[in-house]
């Protein structure tokens, strides 16, 4: 909304303002672009980003469904044959009850190839 100014010259306030627009303007652009780049990003990496976003609402309506579960299941399983020692020792099953159960001891006998891979050298900063 323009200002009445009756001498026709343009005061600071009106400055500042055209000024505030022209930022707001570039910004706005900037997160257009930059939301655009995910998009893309996203689209390029299998939808990932879109897809988590409706796998979280869906928990959150109707909470955590058997399927999830059990795809995370298998997903840890699978991170424990492919980085365990022990695990990968194991003949492959699918199902939780094909993993042995495991007492303090048992852990303590294997310990060394119960460590994934990843953090074999990183042992004394385990706790």
């Amino acid at each position: 909304m323009k200002r009445h100014n009756p001498t026709g010259r343009e005061d600071s306030a009106d400055r500042f303002i055209k000024k505030l627009r022209r930022r707001w303007y570039i910004v706005s652009a900037v997160i257009i672009t930059l939301w655009a780049a995910w998009t893309l990003l996203d689209d390029l990496h299998g939808k990932r980003q879109q897809t988590l976003k409706k796998v979280n609402k869906q928990e959150i309506l109707h909470g955590v469904t058997e399927e999830y579960r059990n795809r995370r299941l298998s997903a840890i399983m699978r991170y424990a044959r492919e980085n365990c020692p022990f695990y990968r020792s194991l003949p492959a099953g699918e199902k939780l009850t094909d993993f042995p159960s495991m007492t303090k001891g048992d852990f303590l006998a294997h310990y060394e190839d119960i460590i994934s891979d990843c953090y074999r050298d990183k042992r004394d900063k385990l706790h």
